[in-house]
C-alpha cells in the first residue's frame, strides 16, 4: 500500500528438532495404524466400502473447489500435471457434514453400496451418515500439518469410534439379537449425539481450523487488515514455507497491535509470530509481591485489614474479595451511604506503601486517575448519591438498613427456589419437559444468587454466602464473585482488565482489540450467535472453572488467593453439577432420551443467561463509549456509558430478565437489591443528562439485542 510503512514478518525457520521428529513419526505410525485398520474391517465387512466412497469424493470435491476458485478447470497453464492445487478443507468439510445430516433423514442413495445386506434397513440412514463423516475425517486428516497434533489425535478417536459403530452395525443382524431393544436404544442416543456433533463441533471445526484458503477476504495479496488500519506485509519468500506458515498466518495479523508504534514511525522491525490463544487473551495482569498480597490497596494507599475482616459489618468474605489487589472501586460503589464512616474506619489501618510493591496494584485501572487520588473526588458520583439517597428517604427507604431484599423479593426466591427443586429432581429422572423447565428456574433463581453475590439478598453475610449458590445452574459461585463481582464491575469493558469481554472468544469477537480470525466472518450471521450463546452454561459451569481450579486465576486477569475452602467450594460445584445436570438422567432413561434431557436443560439455561447478559454490554455503544469529555476519568460515568437499559417500565421483563433491565442502575449502586432500583432510575437519568453522561435506555429487548448484532456482524470484518 503505497505511503503505508510495512513490518515484514519473519516467519521461523522449519524444525529440525527431535520432538518435531517424533511427532511426525507418531502421525505416520496414526495413519499407518487407522489404515490398517480401515483394511481389515473393508475385508471383514463389505458394506465399510462406503466409507471409501465418501474418502474419494472429499478429494474429488476438494479438486473441483480449487479448479473452479482458479477459474481454471485443468489447473494452472491448462497442464494438469502442474497444476497448483490449494486444498479446500473448510469448504468440503461442510459439504460433506451437510451431506451426512441430510442422510439421517432423507432417502439419499448417494455414497450407497448397493451390495448392502446386513445391515437393517431401519437404520441404513445412520449407517450411511456415519460413513459420509468417517469418509470426510479421513480425508482431513490426510491433510493436517505436523503442528496440528491434537487435532490429528481427536480425529483418530473419533474414526476408531465410528468404524467400531459401523462394523458392529455391519456384522450383526439386531433383530436376531435378544438384546434388540438395547442395541436400538444404545443406536438412537448414539444419532442424537451424531447429530449435534454435525451441527456445532464438526461445522465450527470446518469453517474455522484449517487456513489453506489463502484467498480469503483478510487475506488479499500478503496484505493482512488489523486493527485501526495498520497492516503487516508478508514477503514472498516467507509465504512459501508453506507446513510452517500455514498457521501463522492467521497469527501475523496480531504483529500490527503490538508493533503500533514502529508501524506510525516507519520503522521495519521484525516480529515474533506467537500462538493464537495467547493473542485473543489480554496481557496477563502480574501478580502481587508477597507483601503487597497481604494487603488492601484503595485510592493508592496501603492497608493491613487482618485485625478488621471478622469485625467487617458485610462480613469476612466481601472484604476479603480485595485482598492482594486494587479494591477502590469495591470501597466506593459498596459504601455510597457510608463513605463517611468507611473512610474513618480505614485510616486506622494505613500502612507504608511496601518496599517490593510492584505496578500490579496501583496502576492496574480499577478506577480513573480522579476518583484514585482523595483530594480529587468523582463530582459526577458524588452528586448522584446524594440525590439518590434522597430519592430512597422520600419513599420509605433506609439507604443502609432497607437496601436488601423487601419481604416480597424473599418470598420470590422462595418460590422459585422450590421451583428449581421440584423440576431438578424430574431432570434427573430423565424427564424432558422438566429438563426445560429447570433450565428456567435455573435462570430466575440466578436473580438470588446475583443478588447475593452482590451482598443485597440480606445484611446477615452468612445468608449472602449461602443465597450465592443461587447461581449453581448457571455459573460456579465461587468463581462468579471473582469474575463478576470483583472483575466485571470493577473493569466494566475495560478490555485487559474485564474478563466477561474474555469468554468463548475462541468462536466470538466481542472487542475490536481481538485479533481477527477466520472463524469470526461466521458472527455476522444471527444463528450463528444464538448457537453459540447456547454453551454459555456448559462455559461458565465446566470449562471456564476447570481452567481456574489448574491455574488458580482466570485468564490471567483476575488471580484467587491460595484459600482451601474456596478452592474445595470450586471443586465440589464442579462435581455436583457434572453429576446432577449431566449423569444422572442417564440412570433413569434411554441414552438418547438422557442425552437430550442434559442438551434442554443447558441450551435453555445458557440462552436466557446470555441473551438477557451479553446485550447490557456488548455493543458498540457501550464498547467504544465517547468518553473525550469533561467525564472522561470519572469511574460513574464510565459505568454508565458502558451498560444499558431496556423495557423500564415492563414488570414482565424486569422479572424474567432477573433485574437486569436496569443495568446502569445496577452498575452504580450494586449493593442496592434489584427489587428497588426503579425508585432510582428517573434521579440517575437527570442526573446524567445534567452533566453530559450518555444514558443509554432502549424501548425494548428486540431493540437492545439488534444493536448486539449489529456490533457483532461489524467485528465479523478483517478490517476492523
Amino acid at each position: 500500500i503505497p505511503g503505508t510503512p510495512q513490518t515484514h514478518v519473519k516467519l521461523p525457520p522449519k524444525s529440525k528438532s527431535n520432538k518435531t521428529t517424533k511427532m511426525m513419526v507418531i502421525a505416520a505410525a496414526m495413519s499407518t495404524a487407522w489404515f490398517a485398520l480401515f483394511s481389515f474391517l473393508v475385508a471383514q465387512n463389505s458394506e465399510m466400502i462406503t466409507v471409501v466412497y465418501a474418502f474419494v469424493l472429499s478429494h474429488l470435491l476438494s479438486f473441483l473447489l480449487a479448479a473452479i476458485n482458479a477459474n481454471d478447470l485443468l489447473g494452472k497453464g491448462g497442464a494438469p500435471g502442474g497444476a497448483h492445487v490449494t486444498v479446500q478443507m473448510n469448504k468440503v468439510g461442510v459439504m460433506m457434514l451437510s451431506l451426512a445430516a441430510l442422510q439421517l433423514f432423507l432417502q439419499l442413495e448417494l455414497l450407497e453400496d448397493f451390495s448392502i445386506t446386513a445391515v437393517k434397513n431401519e437404520h441404513i440412514r445412520e449407517y450411511r451418515a456415519l460413513s459420509t463423516i468417517s469418509g470426510w475425517l479421513a480425508y482431513d486428516l490426510c491433510y493436517l500439518s505436523k503442528d496440528r497434533m491434537g487435532r490429528m489425535v481427536e480425529h483418530a478417536v473419533v474414526l476408531v469410534l465410528a468404524l467400531a459403530f459401523l462394523a458392529k452395525l455391519g456384522a450383526e443382524d439386531l433383530s436376531n439379537s435378544a438384546m434388540a431393544t438395547d442395541c436400538i436404544g444404545l443406536w438412537m442416543g448414539y444419532k442424537g449425539i451424531l447429530l449435534f456433533w454435525m451441527l456445532t463441533y464438526g461445522h465450527m471445526h470446518a469453517n474455522g481450523d484449517h487456513d489453506d484458503d489463502r484467498d480469503d477476504e483478510c487475506f488479499d495479496d500478503g496484505i493482512i487488515s488489523s486493527t485501526e488500519d495498520e497492516t503487516v506485509a508478508i514477503t514472498k519468500q516467507d509465504s512459501t514455507d508453506d507446513e510452517d506458515s500455514r498457521c501463522s498466518s492467521e497469527h501475523t495479523a496480531a504483529t500490527a497491535s503490538s508493533t503500533s508504534a514502529s508501524l506510525k514511525e516507519g520503522e521495519n522491525k521484525s516480529v515474533e509470530v506467537v500462538d493464537r490463544m495467547t493473542l485473543i487473551l489480554p496481557p496477563a495482569q502480574p501478580r502481587p509481591s508477597p507483601e503487597e498480597a497481604e494487603l488492601w490497596l484503595i485510592h493508592g494507599k496501603y492497608y493491613n485489614l487482618e485485625k478488621f475482616v471478622h469485625n467487617h459489618p458485610g462480613g469476612s468474605h466481601s472484604i476479603l474479595l480485595g485482598k492482594g489487589r486494587d479494591c477502590s472501586a469495591l470501597f466506593e460503589s459498596y459504601h455510597t451511604f457510608t463513605r463517611q464512616h468507611a473512610a474513618a474506619v480505614l485510616s486506622k489501618y494505613e500502612v507504608p506503601r511496601p518496599s517490593t510493591a510492584t505496578c500490579s496494584l496501583d496502576n492496574d485501572g480499577d478506577l480513573k486517575d480522579s476518583v484514585k487520588e482523595e483530594e480529587t473526588r468523582d463530582e459526577f458520583y458524588e452528586t448522584m448519591k446524594k440525590r439518590v439517597e434522597k430519592r430512597l428517604r422520600e419513599v420509605g427507604i433506609d439507604p443502609v438498613k432497607d437496601r436488601c431484599a423487601t419481604f416480597s423479593r424473599l418470598a420470590y426466591y422462595s418460590v422459585v427456589s422450590v421451583a428449581v427443586y421440584y423440576t431438578l429432581s424430574k431432570h434427573c429422572q430423565g424427564k424432558i419437559l422438566y429438563s426445560f423447565l429447570s433450565g428456567v428456574m435455573g435462570w430466575l433463581i440466578g436473580s438470588m444468587g446475583h443478588d447475593a453475590g452482590h451482598f443485597s439478598v440480606s445484611r446477615i453475610p452468612f445468608v449472602n454466602n449461602v443465597c450465592t449458590w443461587g447461581m449453581l445452574l448457571l455459573c460456579n459461585p465461587i468463581m462468579w464473585q471473582y469474575q463478576h463481582t470483583y472483575g466485571h464491575h470493577s473493569h466494566t469493558n475495560d478490555y485487559e482488565l474485564d474478563p466477561d469481554l474474555h469468554h468463548f472468544t475462541i468462536f466470538m469477537r466481542y472487542h475490536r482489540r481481538m485479533i481477527y480470525d477466520k472463524v469470526y466472518k461466521n458472527q455476522q450471521s444471527w444463528f450463528y450467535v444464538i448457537l453459540n450463546y447456547t454453551s454459555v452454561t456448559f462455559g461458565e459451569c465446566i470449562k471456564i472453572p476447570w481452567g481456574v481450579m489448574l491455574s488458580n486465576d482466570l485468564y490471567g486477569i483476575v488471580h484467587l488467593e491460595k484459600n482451601i475452602p474456596k478452592k474445595v467450594g470450586l471443586c465440589f460445584h464442579y462435581v455436583a453439577y457434572l453429576g446432577g445436570v449431566i449423569v444422572m438422567p442417564f440412570f433413569h432413561a434411554n441414552a438418547f432420551q438422557a442425552f437430550a434431557c442434559m442438551m434442554i436443560h443447558m441450551i435453555t439455561s445458557g440462552l436466557l443467561f446470555a441473551c438477557f447478559s451479553q446485550i447490557n454490554h456488548i455493543n458498540e455503544a457501550a464498547i467504544e463509549p465517547d468518553q473525550s469529555g469533561k467525564w472522561a476519568n470519572s469511574w460513574a460515568a464510565t459505568q454508565v456509558e458502558t451498560s444499558n437499559n431496556f423495557a423500564p417500565h415492563s414488570l414482565f421483563m424486569h422479572v424474567f430478565s432477573n433485574g437486569l433491565n436496569m443495568q446502569i442502575e445496577h452498575h452504580l449502586f450494586p449493593g442496592l437489591n434489584h427489587c428497588h432500583l426503579h425508585h432510582i432510575a428517573p434521579v440517575v437519568k437527570a442526573t446524567c443528562e445534567e452533566y453530559g453522561v450518555r444514558y443509554k435506555c432502549y424501548d425494548t429487548w428486540s431493540e437492545l439485542f439488534s444493536a448486539t448484532l449489529q456490533w457483532l456482524d461489524k467485528l465479523s470484518s478483517a478490517s476492523i
